[in-house]
């Protein structure tokens, strides 16, 4: 007869747990995850990681600004433009916050942009007279 494990003994397969991640591991791999895909310029993906993270973790200044930069490469401004206030009101004088002072400038200038591309294109693009 063959061995069976008792009870109480773990099935789990080398190298995997059954226990449940903690929410700080699954903090650091949504951000470790998201890092990547920004390398990749996958922001779609990025912004799904970090948005993740971002709500298990809303002051994580790494989530909030992993978060507004793909926004801004999605060209989702006003999200981006939240979310880089956010993270410079959590990190004023951090690594990333004179990269994120840049980017919330052109975002906030393609704010009037985009919303005047946007009206153009439910009016019509041509204005009453």
């Amino acid at each position: 007869m063959k061995d069976v494990p008792a009870e109480d003994e773990s099935i789990a397969k080398p190298g995997k747990s059954l226990h449940a991640k903690t929410r700080e591991q699954m903090i650091k791999e949504d951000l470790d995850v998201g890092g990547f895909y920004m390398d990749k310029k996958n922001w779609k993906a990025a912004q799904a990681r970090f948005t993740s993270a971002f709500s298990l973790d809303s002051e994580s200044p790494e989530a909030v600004y992993g978060l507004a930069e793909a926004e801004r490469h999605l060209q989702l401004y006003k999200e981006a433009e939240g979310h880089y206030k956010l993270f410079l009101s959590y990190d004023p004088d951090g690594p990333h916050s004179k990269t994120a002072r840049k980017a919330l400038e052109e975002v906030e200038a393609a704010l009037p942009a985009a919303s005047a591309s946007s009206k153009e294109s439910i009016t019509g693009g041509s204005s009453p007279k």
